[in-house]
């Protein structure tokens, strides 16, 4: 859902359309297919920064309180630092996806990049390693916020789930 709901908003920022003109101009001009452009991309994203969210975060939160008597003392706090030291992980590994997604999507007639592969050259070439890190800053403040909001509620639905007995199966 995520691609082809990003590719339309993109291809929307640059028309003007309203979605459903957008979503016609596409699929008639294109076929459904171009929907997914950058799906790979995507999916590279979404597994990495999950990764961060149900794993590091957790992880970097207990190592957080295990090393500094501060946040052993102060869950909230060690959720916060924890939340942001794996955001900003997940934000180092899947931003530069997340700009090859963003280039081909943008490129919805395939004139400059082909696919991920020659779009990454495209952007190393005449743009150099640093293109593809341009918007880091507010996407990664926007991870670490996600990776603690996530964490908070999952630690709050694991305490339902276990208080309620609720995954006991048979009983």
């Amino acid at each position: 859902m995520s691609s082809p709901a990003e590719l339309l908003v993109i291809q929307q920022q640059k028309t003007g359309f309203a979605l459903g003109k957008q979503f016609t101009e596409v699929a008639g001009k294109f076929g459904a297919a171009r929907l997914y452009r950058g799906f790979p991309m995507t999916a590279g994203r979404e597994a990495l920064f999950t990764a961060g969210y149900l794993g590091l975060g957790p992880i970097a939160k207990a190592s957080l309180q295990d090393n500094f008597p501060l946040l052993k003392e102060n869950d909230g706090l060690a959720l916060l630092a924890g939340g942001c030291a794996a955001g900003l992980v997940a934000g180092v590994l899947t931003h530069p996806l997340d700009t090859v997604k963003t280039r081909l999507q943008s490129d919805i007639a395939r004139e400059v990049y082909k696919g991920p592969w020659a779009a990454a050259k495209v952007l190393w070439k005449e743009e150099g390693a640093a293109a593809f890190y341009k918007g880091f800053l507010p996407r990664c403040a926007r991870l670490c916020g996600a990776v603690i909001i996530l964490n908070k509620a999952g630690g709050i639905l694991e305490e339902i789930i276990v208080d309620n007995n609720i995954l006991a199966f048979g009983k």
